[in-house]
Parts: C-alpha cells; structure tokens; sequence
C-alpha cells in the first residue's frame, strides 16, 4: 500500500495532505474522546446515585 502510494501521488502533495488531514482527525478525535469520557462519568454518576452508592 505503501510503495503503491508513493508511485501514484507526489511525496509533496501526500506529505501536505497527511499533516492537514492528522491535525483535523486529531482535533475531531480529541473532542468526541471529550464528550465520550463526560457522556460516560455523566452516566456513572447517576447510576451510582439512582443505586445509592457512595465511590
């Protein structure tokens, strides 16, 4: 895949496109890892208190 890739598109380009589109998908990552982390302690929280569960 690799080797294919580099036959096929200019280093250049690729190089470019790959950092533009890793900082974006980092970016996106980052913020649904957010929202997934408070979605799950959001969830725990009131599942512990519905329990009445002290942690």
């Amino acid at each position: 895949m690799i080797f294919s890739l580099k036959t096929f598109f200019p280093l250049n380009k690729l190089e470019k496109s790959l950092i533009n589109s890793s900082n974006k998908l980092k970016r996106r990552l980052i913020m649904a890892l957010f929202t997934f982390l408070a979605i799950i302690a959001l969830f725990i929280m009131g599942e512990s208190e519905n329990e009445g569960e002290d942690y």
